[in-house]
């Protein structure tokens, strides 16, 4: 599977575990790094273009509004952020989706394609609720101590 078929994939299964406890509505926002200082971050300007495009391409494809942050990234990736919108109308950042320059290359990961060669996989995190104790903490607040 490639990152065009796993990113949507993965929005899709953020999407259905905040549903699931009762969070319906987010905002989206895609962090992108600063084209002014890119010695701040990991991996290439052509991985961080490629990364940051197969992001958006992801949310518009799946029909998702989002607001570009740009210089927002972090050093080793770019990033979506879902934040939730509780009951009382205010947003939390949990849900994070982003690629990782950096883990790959300290720990020397390596794979063979297809075609013969190796290549240095790429790999997405995915935080589907952030921190667990945070996200009890916004349930509470969300179902009002409920």
């Amino acid at each position: 599977m490639n990152r065009e078929e796993e990113i949507p994939r993965v929005l899709d299964l953020a999407e259905h575990i905040l549903e699931r406890f009762g969070f319906t509505e987010y905002v989206m926002e895609l962090s992108t790094g600063d084209p002014e200082k890119p010695e701040k971050y990991m991996g290439s300007n052509s991985e961080w273009k490629s990364a940051e495009n197969a992001l958006a391409r992801a949310l518009e494809q799946k029909n998702i509004s989002y607001r570009e942050m740009q210089g927002e990234a972090v050093f080793y990736g770019p990033k979506i952020d879902i934040k939730i919108v509780d009951a009382s109308g205010r947003k939390w950042q949990c849900s994070t989706i982003q690629f990782d320059f950096n883990l790959p290359e300290r720990f020397n990961l390596t794979y063979v394609g297809s075609d013969g060669e190796e290549h240095s996989p790429l790999m997405i995190h995915r935080a589907l609720l952030g921190a667990i104790e945070r996200f009890f903490g916004i349930l509470v607040e969300h179902y009002k101590g409920s």
